[in-house]
């Protein structure tokens, strides 16, 4: 898919105004900040705006995990650049290398975890646990104010 077809597809500069939080910017939506991936393919494939966008951790040794599942046994979900963005109805892992992992929140049964830079935050659902390792670059403010909204959204 061209910049030109994502460009028709999600009117990135209408999602960055309508998102609740300021750390949405058209620069981290089409990952031309450092670090972060680009995410209009998968906006464009949930049909869903981000309200809130978290760095997670980018490491490019072998085998590092930004993201991942654990179903009895830890298995590696996203690699490469990687954000999380909140959405009104799910919270989606997106990774450059990888593709996506989108979780609604209504299947949410837990929320564990050290919300700080470099921390991680773990979702239980009824079949596994998901684990985000959080960039020790993330801003702070972004996570703080992403962990209240995301607290604010699940029916727990």
């Amino acid at each position: 898919m061209t910049t030109k077809d994502l460009e028709e597809l999600v009117d990135t500069r209408k999602i960055v105004k309508s998102a609740k939080s300021d750390y949405v910017t058209i620069e981290k939506l089409t990952g031309e900040e450092i670090y972060f991936p680009e995410t209009r393919h998968v906006i464009a494939l949930v049909d869903e705006k981000p309200q809130y966008i978290i760095l997670l951790t980018n490491s490019r040794k072998e085998g590092s995990v930004t993201f991942g599942v654990n179903q009895g046994e830890f298995t590696k979900v996203g690699e490469g650049n990687s954000c999380l963005l909140l959405t009104e109805n799910s919270i989606i892992g997106v990774s450059e290398r990888s593709g996506h992992v989108r979780i609604p929140y209504s299947s949410i049964r837990g929320v564990l975890g050290d919300f700080k830079p470099g921390g991680g935050i773990v979702i239980n659902i009824s079949t596994a646990n998901y684990r985000f390792n959080l960039a020790k670059k993330s801003d702070p403010e972004a996570i703080i104010e992403a962990t209240k909204y995301l607290h604010s959204r699940i029916p727990i």
